[in-house]
């Protein structure tokens, strides 16, 4: 991955071999403005796997049900990144996972993390407990809830969620 910004104003996605170190996709950002510690919103680019190989990601999926997931979720953090891109890791993965099930609900690629970590099977475990690599993606059960039960299924919720977090 080089840093030239795509040479363009437009959103930068680039391929690599993510998948030897069982890497799905990521986003991040080189933003010229990080110098303040005030940046909240910044510019993004993504990275994704290059061909999601089942011997490296499992047989869980095909590789273009991993593409799909992978780049619904790594396109979300983007689009947080516009928002605050420093906010919690349970709001940013849990969301992000969450988009998922609404992008993609027949690859249910994130039920797995209900079963691993999440308010479903530790329910003493605060939901905002994220950072620890585990209970952030599990979160996205009280996104789904949110947007399926409280909001009638209309998405737009968690925008508004970002929208006061900006």
């Amino acid at each position: 991955t080089s840093n030239d910004n795509g040479l363009n104003a437009k959103f930068d996605v680039y391929l690599d071999d993510l998948g030897s170190a069982f890497v799905y996709g990521y986003c991040t950002t080189d933003d010229p403005n990080l110098d303040s510690t005030e940046i909240f919103a910044v510019s993004a680019y993504c990275v994704l796997d290059n061909d999601y190989d089942t011997s490296q990601f499992g047989q869980a999926h095909t590789p273009q049900q991993f593409l799909e997931v992978t780049a619904a979720h790594e396109f979300h953090h983007a689009s947080q990144f516009a928002y605050d891109w420093q906010e919690d890791l349970w709001l940013l993965e849990g969301t992000a996972t969450n988009i998922e099930e609404t992008v993609y609900p027949l690859v249910d690629d994130n039920v797995w993390f209900l079963d691993s970590f999440s308010p479903l099977t530790h329910p003493a475990v605060s939901l905002d407990r994220g950072g620890f690599g585990d209970s952030e993606y599990g979160a996205w059960i009280y996104w789904r809830y949110l947007e399926e039960k409280v909001a009638a299924g209309d998405p737009a919720i968690l925008r508004e969620i970002w929208e006061r977090a900006d």
